[in-house]
């Protein structure tokens, strides 16, 4: 790049970046066609294609919900409890992982989140890793919020992996329902 060539903008570099990913995964979505109205529904199809070559599911590989209605727990706090799914063959990364984007549930204010031990796991040239796979909860209290309120919401942050590649990190809002 010469003196007088402007540097490219952070947008077009994020740009160019997912059309390089989107080029080396297999050029993007694949176009499906739809089955006829009398056709009973099919199966779904699984997170991780058979074979390896294929792209997976990032979008179907991880769900969330609480389990329930917050609660009144002891010290005037309340207690509930995050329960996440992940389909076979994906995992995220543990609380504690240095080099990689770990899972957390964040509150406003003094939430105290317990984390499960994570199960230790060779990802082949990227090393031994933290995971959770299959189903995790995270139970956590949090100070009440202020009388009347119907709902209390927490961010959760993950990165969704199989042990070949992973999708962008995601930052997701949950709303914990507040028990009458």
């Amino acid at each position: 790049m010469s003196p007088s060539t402007p540097a490219p903008s952070l947008p077009l570099l994020a740009s160019l970046a997912a059309l390089l990913l989107a080029a080396a995964c297999g050029g993007g979505p694949t176009p499906t066609a739809e089955a006829p109205s009398e056709a009973p529904p099919a199966a779904p199809p699984p997170a991780i294609p058979a074979g390896g070559d294929a792209e997976p599911d990032f979008a179907n590989a991880l769900k969330f919900q609480p389990a329930g209605p917050l609660a009144a727990a002891e010290g005037g706090r309340l207690a509930g409890e995050l329960v996440i799914t992940l389909a076979p063959g994906f995992h995220v990364y543990g609380p504690n992982e240095p080099q990689s984007i770990p899972t957390s549930l964040t509150f406003e204010g003094d939430a105290r989140v317990t984390y499960p031990p994570a199960t230790a796991k060779d990802l082949g040239p990227l090393g031994r890793h933290e995971v959770y796979t299959g189903e995790l909860r995270l139970p956590f209290t949090v100070p009440a919020p202020a009388a009347g309120a119907k709902e209390l919401t927490g961010t959760l942050k993950y990165q969704v992996c199989t042990d070949k590649v992973c999708a962008f990190p995601e930052t997701r809002q949950v709303a914990f329902p507040v028990a009458s």
